[in-house]
């Protein structure tokens, strides 16, 4: 496959010169802590924790550690292959580039306009998840009580406003956002730790994967208290934790040398976040204990599944809109868990940042390659940023906001739940939860795809082939990933608690947004070969 190289347009004339640059994106603006705070805060730490651990638990009980350290074998095995394609290519496109060069221009262009769509929905559903807990937080701790969409709109009006400046700027509001995540859940986990656990002291139970089956205690814990368990929940909640360390190729270019510098970013965050992601549920699950199944109850009254536990179950008493609330003020103190209540806000916020900044590399890298429009690749004449892409991102989360804000969608979701628009829950529930589903079932099977694109293209080239990291790996990896994706489909209806109307056509709206993007690339083909031959093809050369 001949190789394509974009070149840059001369930049524009007159007034526009003052605002658009160049093509390209701020060059060595990027050491390995920079990257590290853009990729690792779009797995969002505590986020992760205080939403997906609740989430997960509601499907596999205590199995929760379990689930992470399962997950964290299919995405090591990921980031093998793709580190290695990410030492030969160094483009901002990422997955669709790589996908490219395995596949096709064809399949690389369904690739891109599914990946896309998946950070663009986690980018506006994870800001539900920062509204939800900024309405229940901010009303807790200092009585302002205002309805959740004000809180939404604002937060999207703040991500716009940071990513139209330098990437600079972004990578230190992310780097201060996770530092105080780490601090907070270091602190509790630990204290957790030193005082032997919770009724039941450490539960390494927990950590038994066949706990997350049928039979296992997770599942039977779980059905306990929801009349059912469901393993594709649990993968659900532990894989979307990891979503965002790959996002390393995408800063590539504003990278100082960038080849070494994304196996390092790569590893680093996938590996790292293995270890204290499961050190840190696995604490919080052993903070409540499993012998009366108070962790299941524990989730099941942060989402208002049951209004309280039975006194015989012994829980702790405290604030439930959270499961770390009366877990944290109970090992630590009641400045814990305020503290836990106001960084989950920043933390989500971050997280939604990190998604916003990745989707707009990938509209840019689009935009430059001319698959999109031309004024999509262009970057800020000052600060070197793809504002015209990440003012497309703004419209697109206002528009997804106001659908769920309205009452547009999610009729059935809210009457199986018996919640109304105004209720913070549809924050929650529904744009912090079907919107970022939504965007797994594209993700994933899309990382599955590049597993093998990159296979694919070893194979075709034997440039760097190793039989483990470019052909057994990727293999494994797929496997793995489209095993998550198959429980998480088969499930969705425990997750959303319907499978009607829009729940019901998750799987199909990934599949015909990929099929959409193919056969944009066949019309490409056909009509337009200049913007055809340069799908995926955008690279950054430098060592």
């Amino acid at each position: 496959m001949a190789e394509v190289l974009s070149e840059p347009e001369p930049a524009p004339q007159g007034a526009r010169q003052r605002l658009t640059g160049s093509t390209e994106l701020a060059r060595n603006a990027l050491g390995l802590p920079q990257i590290l705070f853009c990729i690792v805060t779009g797995s969002a730490p505590l986020a992760a924790m205080m939403f997906n651990n609740p989430l997960s638990g509601s499907g596999i009980g205590i199995a929760v550690p379990a689930a992470f350290w399962l997950a964290a074998i299919s995405f090591t095995l990921f980031s093998v292959g793709y580190v290695e394609m990410a030492r030969r290519k160094t483009t901002a496109g990422g997955f669709y580039s790589y996908t490219t060069y395995g596949f096709g221009r064809i399949i690389g262009l369904g690739t891109a306009l599914g990946i896309v769509f998946a950070y663009l929905l986690f980018a506006v559903g994870v800001n539900g998840v920062t509204t939800y807990f900024a309405n229940t937080s901010l009303n807790n701790l200092f009585g302002i009580s205002m309805d959740w969409r004000i809180y939404g709109f604002i937060f999207l009006l703040l991500l716009f406003a940071i990513t139209y400046f330098h990437i600079e700027i972004v990578a230190r509001v992310l780097g201060i956002c996770l530092l105080g995540e780490l601090l907070i859940l270091f602190i509790f986990s630990f204290a957790v730790l030193f005082k032997g656990g919770g009724p039941d002291g450490i539960l390494w139970s927990a950590l038994n994967p066949a706990g997350i089956f049928s039979g296992g205690a997770g599942v039977k814990g779980a059905a306990a208290v929801f009349g059912a368990s469901a393993a594709g929940v649990g993968f659900f909640g532990a894989y979307w934790s990891w979503v965002g360390f790959e996002m390393a190729p995408n800063y590539a270019e504003e990278a100082r040398n960038p080849k070494k510098m994304m196996a390092y970013a790569t590893y680093i965050s996938c590996i790292g976040l293995a270890v204290v992601f499961t050190f840190w549920a696995w604490m919080l699950v052993t903070a409540y204990g499993g012998s009366k199944n108070q962790w299941p109850w524990a989730v099941a009254i942060q989402y208002a599944i049951h209004p309280h536990a039975p006194a015989s179950v012994g829980l702790p008493h405290g604030d439930y809109s959270s499961v770390y609330y009366p877990v944290a003020q109970k090992f630590v103190g009641v400045w814990l868990k305020d503290l836990f209540s106001l960084l989950i806000i920043t933390g989500s916020f971050a997280c939604s940042l990190a998604f916003w900044n990745t989707s707009n590399r990938y509209l840019f890298s689009m935009g430059r390659e001319n698959i999109l429009p031309r004024m999509f690749g262009k970057t800020h004449s000052t600060h070197k940023s793809p504002f015209v892409a990440t003012t497309f991102v703004a419209a697109f989360c206002v528009v997804f906001t106001l659908f769920f804000a309205t009452g547009l969608v999610g009729g059935g979701q809210r009457k199986a739940l018996g919640i109304p628009v105004s209720s913070p829950l549809v924050a929650l529930s529904q744009i912090g939860t079907w919107l970022p589903f939504q965007g797994n079932l594209m993700l994933f099977p899309i990382m599955a795809l590049c597993s093998v694109a990159i296979l694919v293209y070893f194979l075709r080239t034997r440039d760097g082939f190793h039989p483990f990291k470019t052909l057994i790996a990727p293999i494994l990896a797929a496997g793995t990933i489209v095993f998550a994706v198959y429980l998480m489909i088969s499930n969705r209806g425990a997750l959303m608690g319907t499978t009607t109307g829009v729940e019901f056509y998750t799987p199909f709206i990934a599949l015909g947004v990929f099929v959409g993007g193919c056969l944009l690339g066949v019309v490409y083909h056909r009509w337009s070969r200049r913007r055809y031959e340069a799908v995926g093809k955008f690279l950054h050369e430098e060592a």
